[in-house]
């Protein structure tokens, strides 16, 4: 693995976001085989401590149990993104995966009673404005859902697709749109993509249907350890969030 934090240090970020009045919790790890040794007690303490806070795990594929695992310890909701509608397309980004397992694993998620939050990718390499539609529909196939998103595409340093283009902003804001219209309950997110493709871009995104973001808590020393994105990667801190949600509400009252 990149690293793993330990339970202690899993809950003491928990609370430097809580001290701020952030009640959502996001614990992201990636597929590791050990992450019930630390996500368990984490979440159970951090439920104990901050018994107002909503947990959100992301972990990968899982098996029932250990979906159920986590909703026994306290979760409550996980995410798990289909990332596209199209099994073609992706078979040929996941190699390891089917989408038919992935959207198996978002029906055990619901199953053992976490709130499911999926989403896709605008703009890969291959994809057809049909995709994009299915895409949509998914989104409102897999209902109950109450978290999605639709974040352009970023390509990586060091990945096969590193000199691919990026997703269109303005073409992934009217995919925002549309699936705000047919998906009216839903939570999603304005991206740190969006504010990487142009300056105030998820400012821009809360006009057209976000209505949340999201702050990065880890420690500072694994951050380099592990990058989403290693072009430019945005990091969203508190500042640039308030910023964000200030300038929603004031678009909201001038509307």
């Amino acid at each position: 693995p990149r690293y793993r934090m330990s339970a202690d240090e899993i809950v003491k970020s928990a609370w430097k976001g809580y001290n701020h009045d952030i009640k959502m919790i996001l614990l992201q790890t990636g597929e590791d085989p050990l992450f019930l040794d630390y996500m368990i007690p984490a979440i159970k303490r951090i439920k104990s401590e901050m018994p107002d806070a909503e947990i959100i795990c992301c972990n990968g594929e899982r098996t029932e149990k250990e979906y159920q695992a986590l909703k026994d310890a306290g979760a409550d909701k996980y995410i798990l993104k289909f990332e596209t509608s199209n099994p073609e397309l992706y078979k040929k980004y996941r190699p390891h995966s089917t989408l038919e397992k992935r959207l198996n694993c978002a029906h055990l998620i619901k199953k053992v009673g976490l709130g499911l939050g999926t989403g896709f990718i605008i703009g890969l390499p291959g994809q057809t404005d049909e995709d994009i539609a299915n895409d949509i529909l998914m989104i409102k196939n897999l209902q109950p859902t109450p978290m999605a998103s639709a974040c352009p595409f970023i390509p990586n340093k060091g990945t096969e697709l590193e000199n691919e283009k990026a997703g269109d902003l303005f073409y992934s804001f009217k995919v925002v749109g549309i699936s705000r219209l047919i998906n009216p309950s839903v939570c999603m997110p304005a991206c740190s993509p969006y504010e990487y493709l142009k300056k105030g871009g998820q400012i821009d995104g809360t006009g057209i249907g976000c209505t949340s973001v999201t702050i990065r808590l880890t420690p500072d020393k694994y951050r380099d350890l592990y990058q989403l994105y290693t072009n430019d990667r945005i990091t969203i801190n508190l500042d640039m969030a308030k910023e964000v949600v200030e300038a929603a509400h004031a678009n909201w009252e001038n509307f």
